[in-house]
């Protein structure tokens, strides 16, 4: 079973505060792709999470840079 197929196969799902900013929530996600990366199985899932992860820390500075809460 592939990483990817063990977190789909979970049924929790993070609740967000909705005061939470824009920001954070990136936060949040990129903190949790890189937790799902250091739990991958293969190499292929751990390389799309990092760059998941990437993803959403870029996200997380052009929303704080902008303003864009």
């Amino acid at each position: 079973m592939k990483a990817l197929d063990h977190i789909a196969a979970n049924s929790w799902i993070r609740v967000l505060s909705p005061v939470q900013t824009r920001a954070a929530r990136y936060r949040t996600h990129a903190a949790e792709c890189a937790e799902f990366a250091r739990n991958a199985l293969s190499h292929e899932d751990k390389a799309m999470l990092e760059d998941m992860v990437v993803v959403w820390r870029h996200l997380e500075e052009l929303v704080e840079r902008f303003d864009l809460k």
